[in-house]
C-alpha cells in the first residue's frame, strides 16, 4: 500500500437490479464469495480485499411498471483510486 493508497474507500448506489442478478452477473467482473449471513460479496487477493453488500431490495412502481431496486455499498481496502476507478468501469 503507498501513501496515495487510501485504508478504505465506501462508495454507495441505488441500482436497478435483484439480488438474483448480482449472484448471475458478478462473477463476470471477479471471483467473488458470497457471504448469506450479510447478504455481501467477498474478494481478496494480493494482500487487498472489496466486498459488496446488497440492502433493502424492493421494488419501485411507475404506474403498472415494477423494477426491482436495490442499495448496494462497494467497500475497497488498499486499492489505489486508479485501481478503484478500473473495477467500476469493468462493473458498470
Amino acid at each position: 500500500m503507498t501513501d496515495d493508497t487510501p485504508a478504505e474507500v465506501t462508495l454507495r448506489f441505488e441500482m436497478g437490479c435483484t439480488p438474483a442478478d448480482f449472484h448471475r452477473l458478478l462473477p463476470a467482473v471477479a471471483s467473488v464469495e458470497y457471504d448469506t449471513d450479510l447478504n455481501q460479496f467477498n474478494h481478496v487477493e494480493d494482500g487487498r480485499r472489496w466486498s459488496l453488500r446488497l440492502i433493502n431490495p424492493r421494488e419501485r412502481a411507475i404506474a403498472a411498471l415494477r423494477l426491482p431496486v436495490v442499495d448496494v455499498a462497494l467497500v475497497f481496502q488498499g486499492y489505489a483510486q486508479v485501481d478503484i476507478d478500473s473495477f467500476m468501469q469493468r462493473f458498470f
